[in-house]
């Protein structure tokens, strides 16, 4: 019996073709340890019905932040990032804004690293979420500060709305929000001053709110 999904022989994946798609879960299900059996059925989805290769199949996650939007807001820039690691295989991403559409997306903007050699297997660090390589698109970002801030802000933006226009202070949007002025970061109130001052902006339409104003704002 295997554990690891991506060691299964090649001949053992055609002996599953053959077999009519009803029993090919059955006839891997036998072969396969309990560990490795609640990632079956997608490996039979992806590989034996789709054609991925065995041995690469499930390999390479993006890791991107996650976190509820207290638990954001309570957290510095190093502690947001902190269960990403270390950036490598091209520095530190972000989710494409592309992914927003007309409607919020929480991860719109979040920080992201790719980890090309993370198996199906792996679970993800406290913090962060793993997707497939082509779950999301990412866009290489210069400064984890800024893009850190500017998630920050759009987040805080997508709770305060409208009411964001009548608000001047950032301890008017932090009450807004429902919170005590001690309960976010420094990080976190840099962001909402910066987005108080790009709502007075003339700024690029069609872009959410967090991303429309310069860099300098969230530098």
């Amino acid at each position: 019996m295997v554990e690891d999904l991506n060691s299964i022989p090649e001949e053992t994946i055609e002996q599953a073709r053959r077999l009519p798609a009803g029993d090919r879960h059955g006839f891997l299900w036998r072969l396969v340890k309990p560990r490795g059996r609640v990632f079956l059925e997608r490996f039979i989805q992806d590989v034996v019905d789709g054609g991925e290769e065995a041995q690469t199949w499930g390999q390479g996650k993006i890791l991107v932040a996650n976190w509820s939007l207290s638990e954001l807001l309570e957290r510095t820039v190093s502690e947001v990032v902190e269960g990403l690691g270390e950036p490598a295989e091209g520095g530190w991403f972000s989710v494409d804004l592309e992914l927003f559409q007309s409607s919020f997306e929480p991860s719109t903007g979040a920080p992201a690293v790719l980890r090309r050699g993370m198996k199906y297997s792996c679970s993800p660090p406290e913090g962060a979420t793993a997707m497939s390589l082509d779950a999301v698109p990412v866009r290489a970002v210069r400064s984890i500060d800024i893009a850190v801030r500017r998630w920050m802000a759009y987040r805080v933006s997508a709770i305060v709305g409208l009411r964001l226009e009548g608000l001047v202070e950032v301890s008017d949007v932090v009450h807004a929000l429902g919170l005590s002025d001690d309960a976010i970061s420094p990080d976190a109130e840099h962001a909402i001053r910066a987005l108080l001052a790009e709502a007075a902006l003339e700024t690029a339409p069609g872009r959410p709110a967090g991303f429309r104003g310069p860099d300098r704002l969230y530098r």
